[in-house]
């Protein structure tokens, strides 16, 4: 997790957490694995502060900001390890379609357009023609 210095409504920031590393690992972790065992995540780890942060140079204009969830900081280690957790599950099962590109490492955009730029070459191989729409 990256080392920030912002922190939820608990004020816990991560770098707290690292700091704290030793004296917390294993209370969070029973924390953790009893929350993915029973499927009950504590409310306290729901609330998010919500913080207005300017997306262009004129902070005098309202429209020029958009909201900021920032979550506690152990929902944010809680949601890593389940993300971990539940990839190293679907690749260990091959449960994970071929040709998904997102939100997997060592594939991208790159090559989901080199797939369908295959497939394209392919069938006007085949039958001389590609119809597009739009």
């Amino acid at each position: 997790m990256k080392s920030k210095k912002s922190a939820g409504y608990d004020s816990i920031s991560i770098l707290l957490l690292k700091d704290l590393k030793a004296e917390i690992c294993y209370p969070l972790s029973d924390l953790i694995n009893q929350s993915l065992l029973t499927g009950i995540v504590p409310k306290c780890m729901k609330i998010a502060k919500v913080v207005p942060v300017c997306k262009s140079k004129d902070k005098n204009v309202l429209t020029n900001y958009r909201p900021i969830s920032i979550l506690p900081s152990i929902i944010q280690k809680y949601l890593s390890v389940s993300y971990n957790r539940l990839l190293s599950f679907l690749n260990l099962n091959g449960s994970l379609y071929q040709s998904q590109y997102g939100f997997r490492l060592g594939h991208s955009t790159v090559h989901a357009t080199s797939e369908l730029y295959l497939k394209f070459l392919i069938l006007l191989k085949r039958t001389r023609t590609l119809l597009a729409f739009s």
